[in-house]
């Protein structure tokens, strides 16, 4: 992803979710840092435990746009990022959603097709993005809905409906 030169040297500048921002004093900008890395390291435990919960279903991969100083702190905070069949941070990958080549190195890293996918993100441009590359795409607005289209897209089976059964009463 190419981005226009910029006249503020690259140690004022910061960035988050793809938008930049001037912070002049060096102790400012690592206070906005580590609220930053506070913000991408709070999961949903639920959410975490459904995942899990699917890996007896399908292979699990997390696509996610975190930045490069905060992937290492991230991983180290979530032990469970381990168990998934694959974890590309855009900070480590050097791309980020909704770019192509973002859903392209998941495809070749899950040695799959795109079309083996169910892409999830609750952003419409990212969703956009990977239906665009030949994913199944759908936008999350709840806990509920997700598990719908999940149960829709993956083909059922009795112990599959009772683990996620039991991660939704979680």
């Amino acid at each position: 992803m190419a981005r226009p030169p910029s006249t503020i040297p690259p140690e004022q500048v910061h960035r988050h979710n793809g938008k930049e921002s001037h912070v002049d004093r060096p102790a400012d900008r690592e206070k906005l840092r580590l609220t930053d890395i506070d913000s991408w390291s709070r999961v949903d435990g639920h959410m975490v435990a459904y995942a899990q919960s699917l890996l007896s279903r399908a292979q699990v991969a997390v696509l996610s746009n975190i930045p490069a100083d905060h992937a290492d702190a991230f991983s180290a905070a979530q032990p469970w990022l381990q168990n998934l069949d694959h974890v590309a941070l855009s900070g480590k990958i050097n791309v980020a959603k909704p770019d192509p080549h973002a859903f392209h190195h998941c495809v070749a890293a899950m040695h799959a097709t795109p079309a083996d996918f169910l892409f999830i993100d609750d952003r419409e441009e990212n969703v956009r993005a990977a239906r665009a590359i030949g994913m199944t795409g759908h936008v999350f607005t709840g806990f509920d809905e997700l598990v719908k289209v999940v149960n829709a897209w993956l083909p059922t089976s009795t112990a599959a409906a009772d683990l996620i059964r039991a991660a939704t009463r979680r």
